[in-house]
């Protein structure tokens, strides 16, 4: 039953980690923030009368971790010119509100981020990274998990480009998924899993097609 968070929880410096999970009456942080400047993790999950994130979480220069799960009122973005989570690695995001914020996320000016998470938010989306958008991944992912994209049938080569360090690829419950990146986008793969996604299943299968010859360097492949 959860309406307000305390004042002055930002005055604990040496606070790292914030969880704040299933407070479905919860509608916003404090006027003055909540967030230590030394916080480490973030994490938000199905509070869903939050109106957004806390103020000044832009600034959180520590933050490497940031999770929001179902609350479908809170939207992020880095746009240019904007303060930016320099040292943020892990971002995961999930919910039905993703799809349109997305388009202005700005994940190219997340430097550092290694593991990108996104799942159940895009339920009219065909390509990702969206080609129509120019929307850009960072180059630093090293990991990415693509889950519950009912029509998404293509993964971009021109939103794979720049993705010199992947090395982890997972895809879960995209039925109408057919093509992989070309022209070697996946070179540095050591590992995909996809599950659920029938289509390309049976392209991978196919007298080990075009989208097999994609993938057939990665030491540990598996398409069911």
């Amino acid at each position: 039953m959860i309406k307000d968070l305390p004042q002055g929880l930002n005055q604990l410096k040496h606070l790292q980690s914030v969880n704040i999970w299933s407070c479905s009456n919860l509608i916003c942080f404090p006027d003055n923030g909540l967030l230590p400047t030394n916080l480490k993790v973030l994490l938000l999950a199905n509070c869903e009368l939050l109106q957004g994130l806390p103020e000044g979480v832009h600034n959180l220069n520590s933050l490497e971790e940031l999770v929001i799960k179902y609350c479908r009122n809170v939207t992020i973005s880095f746009p240019e010119g904007g303060n930016i989570l320099t040292n943020l690695k892990s971002l995961n995001i999930e919910g039905s509100n993703i799809c349109k914020p997305m388009i202005e996320w700005g994940l190219h000016r997340l430097t550092s981020l290694n593991s990108l998470w996104i799942s159940n938010g895009c339920p009219d989306v065909v390509s990702f990274p969206e080609d129509e958008i120019g929307m850009a991944l960072p180059s630093s992912l090293t990991h990415l998990n693509i889950v519950n994209f009912p029509k998404l049938e293509i993964l971009s080569s021109n939103g794979f480009r720049n993705l010199t360090s992947l090395e982890s690829l997972s895809i879960d419950n995209c039925p109408n998924l057919k093509f992989l990146p070309g022209n070697d986008m996946l070179a540095s793969l050591l590992h995909i899993v996809s599950s659920r996604c029938a289509l390309l299943e049976e392209r991978c299968k196919r007298d080990r097609g075009p989208e097999w010859s994609k993938i057939s360097h990665v030491p540990f492949a598996q398409i069911r």
